[in-house]
């Protein structure tokens, strides 16, 4: 019980300085959006089964995998700036809970941001379009 408690305390950072068990997570999240929405947004990814948005229409035609990543580049983009302003309000709030509500916070509107961006892009235009 009394490991639990202190694994518990370790991961909010109770007792220590900043948070870096989720700073360091976040951080990569909004790299990794970053680049994506960057390069997407400039057409420097291509086709893969990796890095990118993956949905059966831009698997399956790399004019629209082009497309909309084009499209949903300013929305990836902003899910990167919520990881950015998770990061600001991890470091700033008090330890413990404020931490992780601040952590789930900032996931959470970054998924939106991006599955917005995603679904928005895909519907509009494309090789469907009448």
């Amino acid at each position: 019980m009394e490991s639990s408690i202190q694994l518990g305390q370790r991961l909010v950072g109770v007792g220590t300085g900043p948070t870096i068990e989720l700073v360091i997570p976040l951080a990569l999240v909004a790299a990794v959006m970053g680049l994506m929405g960057i390069l997407g947004g400039k057409g420097r990814i291509k086709p893969n089964g990796i890095f990118g948005i993956r949905t059966k229409k831009t698997m399956s035609d790399s004019s629209e995998w082009y497309r909309i990543h084009r499209e949903a580049a300013p929305w990836v983009l902003g899910g990167a700036a919520a990881c950015v302003g998770g990061i600001v309000a991890v470091l700033l709030v008090p330890r413990g809970t404020a931490q992780i509500v601040a952590l789930l916070a900032a996931m959470a509107t970054m998924a939106v941001l991006l599955t917005v961006g995603t679904v928005s892009a895909s519907r509009h235009g494309g090789s469907d379009r009448t």
